[in-house]
């Protein structure tokens, strides 16, 4: 029988990704002209930057979800 301990216990957790200042800043410079990436723009972008492709593409991810959320609260914040 699993217990709430034993399920614990067998959950693993991600490393969570620290990009430096440089893989920032081409990200996001990157980000500026170009939303949407290919697979190709991303692969070549994790290539340069030295990041697992999984990351770069995590990383546009969560980056337009952020613009939305703020696009979202500005929209509140004015009516």
């Amino acid at each position: 029988m699993n217990t709430t301990q034993d399920k614990q216990a067998k959950r693993t957790w991600k490393v969570r990704s620290k990009l430096d200042s440089t893989q920032s800043k081409m990200l996001a410079d990157f980000y500026e002209s170009q939303i949407y990436p290919s697979r190709d723009e991303m692969a070549s972008l994790a290539n340069e930057a030295g990041l697992p492709y999984k990351i770069v593409k995590t990383w546009f991810h969560n980056r337009r979800q952020r613009e939305r959320e703020r696009e979202v609260s500005n929209i509140i914040d004015e009516t």
